[in-house]
């Protein structure tokens, strides 16, 4: 799990990733400090290459996936499901009954890694991300549940 100490090593992945669109520094901090947060990375030979950023309410039992970035020079070797995975159990171990998290509809690895981990298209966010960039919004119960396939075009 990351620390205060990741902040640097959080941003520059954020920026790799997202450009323009990283999260900011205080965004970032805010993962890493609040109790109702967490950020975990994956590592090669001492970087980070990659990260998962999450917050959740043990109220509610919703868990939001706010973030999978993966360093473009590592996409594909299974870095994404991975940090997706460990996030899901994490969410899991805190009481969290259904996963939640939303994706521009034009990043196609992104949707395809959600779909291949069962994640179910619920809706779409007309200019979410900006002027007409939409976003889908997606879930997955933490514990089982029906498996639908859905394709996305």
């Amino acid at each position: 799990m990351a620390t205060a100490d990741d902040l640097s090593k959080l941003l520059r992945l954020e920026s790799r990733c997202f450009g323009s669109e990283r999260f900011s520094r205080g965004v970032v901090e805010a993962f890493l400090n609040r109790e109702d947060c967490f950020v975990l990375v994956a590592e090669k030979a001492g970087r980070v290459v990659g990260a998962g950023m999450c917050i959740y309410s043990t109220r509610s039992g919703e868990g939001r996936i706010a973030s999978v970035a993966v360093d473009p020079a590592h996409r594909g070797e299974g870095i994404g499901g991975a940090l997706l995975a460990a996030c899901e159990a994490r969410l899991r171990n805190r009481g969290v009954g259904e996963f939640q998290l939303e994706v521009e509809t034009t990043n196609e690895p992104a949707v395809g890694l959600y779909l291949r981990h069962d994640y179910q298209l619920r809706g779409i966010v007309k200019d979410y991300y900006s002027k007409g960039r939409d976003a889908y919004i997606m879930s997955k119960p933490a514990f089982g549940g029906k498996k639908t396939k859905v394709k996305v075009s």
